[in-house]
């Protein structure tokens, strides 16, 4: 059995290969419904468990029909550009919106998708660039790293 291009060429690197695996999968099984929860959320890591973490509060709820305009939408919103090139922030490793459409799932082009209810615009949150500073807790008193012994 022949592996996808996108599989066969993703390196063993996790923000190159996840986004091309999640590409492959809702090519092979398509979603029909998205619903994205911007009531609360956290800026600047995964969550309160990652360092530096703060809670931002966009109050949206964004709901659509395909899984990379919607996606799009939320990026938007979250003040990021949903048709960045790799290595742009937030997208450390490859775009999952570019993949999807490229693969023709559905268009990261906000120009190209309809958005009905309050204009993005008037809802964006800035969420920033996401933080690559070690933690404090990994150093000693004296600012110095620690040391595994």
């Amino acid at each position: 059995m022949e592996l996808p291009r996108r599989i066969k060429n993703a390196t063993r690197n996790a923000p190159d290969r996840i986004p091309r695996i999640v590409t492959d999968l809702v090519k092979s099984r398509p979603i029909h419904l998205c619903v994205i929860d911007g009531i609360s959320s956290y800026a600047g890591s995964e969550g309160p468990w990652n360092w530096p973490a703060r809670k931002v509060n966009p109050q949206v709820l964004i709901v659509g029909r395909n899984p990379v305009c919607t996606d799009a939408v939320g990026a938007a919103v979250m003040g990021y550009d949903p048709m960045a090139m790799v290595g742009t922030e937030p997208f450390i490793g490859d775009n999952l919106m570019n993949l999807g459409a490229e693969a023709g799932i559905g268009t990261n082009d906000l120009k190209r998708i309809e958005v009905r209810g309050i204009p993005i615009a008037n809802v964006v949150c800035q969420y920033g660039a996401v933080s690559r500073v070690e933690p404090p807790w990994t150093r000693n008193r004296r600012g110095h790293p620690k040391v595994e012994e």
